[in-house]
Formats: C-alpha cells, sequence, structure tokens
C-alpha cells in the first residue's frame, strides 16, 4: 500500500512528455523534462473499497494468489493527500470485507460486514421491520447453535446493545465472529469507511 503511493522520478529514457513545455516552442513535437510521479487523494470518498490482486499470470494462464495479506482495522490517508485535501478527516476504518474461496474459474465469495448502532439506525429506514427485529432472528439462530456461553444460557436482550459486531455471511449461514477471526480473512475486496471527526 504504501508502495503504491511512493513517488517515483521520471528521467532518461523514462522522461515526461511536457505538453506545457510545448505550448512555449510549436516546432517541437516532444518536449521530455525529468519529472516526479505520485498518487495522491484530492478528495477522500466516503467509502474506500481497496481491491487486492489475487491473480497473476504465469507464462500462458493466470494463477490466484493465495498469499496471507494483513491488513488494519484502520487506515490513516493523512500522507497521502494533496496539500488541497479540505476534508475533515482521513481516518478510515474497516467495516466490510469478500473473501474468496477456489480458483480462477470457480469458486465462492463470503463476506465479513461489521454492523454498529449508527448502521441500525439507517438500515430502519430501507427494510419494511426495523433492524432490531431482524437481528433478533440473527440472534436467535446464534442461540440455537450455541445455547449456553461460560456455563450460562445464552439470551438475546437487545440486539442493538451487541453493537459494534462482526458477521460472517456465506450464502444463508449468518453468525457472529470475532474481530480476531476477521482479521485472518484471505481479503478479496477490504471496504473502509471514513470517520467522521465528530464521532
Amino acid at each position: 500500500f504504501q508502495r503504491y503511493f511512493k513517488s517515483e522520478t521520471l528521467s532518461g529514457d523514462n522522461s515526461f512528455d511536457c505538453y506545457y513545455c510545448r505550448s512555449f516552442d510549436k516546432t517541437q513535437k516532444k518536449v521530455l523534462t525529468e519529472a516526479i510521479r505520485q498518487t495522491v487523494f484530492f478528495q477522500l470518498p466516503p467509502i474506500l473499497p481497496i481491491f487486492l490482486k489475487r491473480f497473476q499470470m504465469f507464462n500462458s494462464h493466470s494463477e490466484k494468489i493465495n498469499k496471507f495479506i494483513e491488513f488494519p482495522l484502520q487506515l490513516d490517508l493523512t500522507n497521502h493527500c494533496s496539500s488541497q485535501v479540505i476534508s475533515t478527516s482521513s481516518i478510515y476504518s474497516l467495516y466490510a470485507i469478500i473473501e474468496h474461496s477456489g480458483t480462477l474459474r470457480s469458486g465462492h465469495y463470503i463476506a465479513y460486514i461489521k454492523l454498529s448502532v449508527d448502521d441500525n439506525d439507517l438500515l430502519n429506514k430501507f427494510y419494511s421491520k426495523p433492524i432490531d427485529c431482524l437481528l433478533t432472528n440473527l440472534f436467535q439462530n446464534t442461540i440455537d447453535q450455541q445455547p449456553y456461553m461460560n456455563g450460562h444460557a445464552t439470551e438475546i436482550g437487545n440486539p442493538s446493545a451487541a453493537l459494534p459486531a462482526w458477521y460472517h455471511i456465506s450464502d444463508n449461514d449468518i453468525h457472529k465472529v470475532p474481530e480476531s477471526k476477521v482479521l485472518e480473512a484471505d481479503a478479496y475486496v477490504l471496504f473502509y469507511r471514513r470517520i467522521n471527526n465528530e464521532s
């Protein structure tokens, strides 16, 4: 990630074709000059998806890269922003992961989703049932699978009180997972959400 944003000096045979320089001398078709190229953010998006290159060409065929890639729960883009960025925050929090198992031609996708209280309020606007009802059904499914925890009967209680929480989603299988499990995922796509200063 750091290497993607690293500055690169363009010189010699790899010099920059300066269009602005050509405007001073119309007889020149190409004016090569030394320059520095770097990728920076001029405007930070509210949602930042990061796609990891999991497939690579080997000779005449492509293969999947199964190497584990470590990723942070929080991402600070301060050092990767242009000085013109006026965003109030450049800190991002991980809230979803897509994991792919299989090969280039076939496989299965699963997701890890972090649900927070803010999501609860937002989702209530889009679902016919309050999200608390949906969470209650989800928790009930979890309790059916694990009726006892630490020697005590598991209770549903208030679903929102259990937020934030991570969930593993694979087709119809949805269950709560610890954050440590999420950090072990073979991530294919990472989704980060910008944290507002007031939050």
